[in-house]
């Protein structure tokens, strides 16, 4: 099974995200976010490899124009792919090891407890940064390639030429096919995030009617009281946050698998 990682677009500076972190929007993972500071720290190794080049954006898109007059009718078939790579001389892997002892500990912590209850009361889906991918001293080429094909049609009549079509009526087809490309690149300098792996949390509710102290021993379990209530009324639920061992991104059609089949691209 790949490994999933979700672009960065654009590129994110190392400094501005941490492993470890609990996010809500993965395609901008250093923005809405908690960093909880916890007594254990997140566990990790860093693989690399020189002379990096990788697409990390394709797509293709067609477009047909069409204008009529009364004596030529011209159409126009135009076909685009924009492809987005990142070339630079060095790139790393940065990989979690404790992501589960880890969130258990996040989930001990107040602040990291009323951040996660906000999000949910707001509809929002958790995320946790358990690895992300970096280049450094990158270029950023962004290439367009374009490719129209024409077809003029025209129609003659008595004593009237148009485009060289004799003034019988008979009708010409003239075709023409034109190709350009259009480059450009920028630079990003320094060590920048291009793709984050994320596992997402899920959550369960129990009734707290009942619940034992055992039950909240675990770490990932707490008791929570009504808004209005309060404690003092008894009025509690237990929330439990477990991470997915495999977090699901079906519903985001835009993709992209590395020829080796070791690692799919979230665009």
């Amino acid at each position: 099974m790949p490994s999933t990682f979700v672009i960065q677009d654009p590129v994110v500076p190392l400094g501005n995200l941490r492993l470890g972190r609990l996010v809500l929007d993965i395609h901008n993972a250093h923005q809405d976010f908690i960093d909880p500071e916890c007594n254990e720290e997140p566990q990790y190794t860093v693989s690399t490899h020189d002379h990096f080049k990788r697409i990390i954006d394709s797509s293709e898109g067609s477009m047909i124009a069409n204008s009529l007059s009364t004596l030529v009718s011209f159409a126009r078939n135009r076909e685009t792919t924009n492809t987005k790579s990142l070339i630079a001389p060095k790139a790393s892997t940065y990989s979690m090891l404790n992501s589960g002892s880890w969130f258990r500990q996040v989930c001990k912590l107040p602040q990291a407890r009323t951040w996660m209850q906000e999000a949910i009361a707001n509809g929002e889906d958790i995320y946790l940064i358990v690895g992300y991918k970096t280049v450094l001293d990158a270029e950023i080429v962004e290439k367009t390639v374009a490719k129209t094909d024409g077809k003029v049609q025209g129609t003659g009549k008595t004593g009237f030429d148009v485009l060289g079509i004799s003034s019988d009526g008979t009708t010409a087809t003239l075709g023409q096919n034109q190709n350009s490309i259009d480059e450009h690149t920028s630079s990003a300098t320094g060590e920048q995030v291009y793709a984050v792996q994320f596992r997402k949390v899920q959550f369960k509710w129990f009734s707290g009617g009942s619940i034992e102290n055992s039950f909240l021993e675990k770490g990932n379990r707490w008791k929570v009281y009504s808004a209005t209530r309060g404690p003092a009324t008894g009025d509690v639920e237990i929330l439990e946050a477990e991470l997915d061992e495999k977090t699901d991104f079906d519903a985001i059609s835009k993709r992209y698998m590395c020829p080796d089949l070791q690692e799919e691209y979230v665009l």
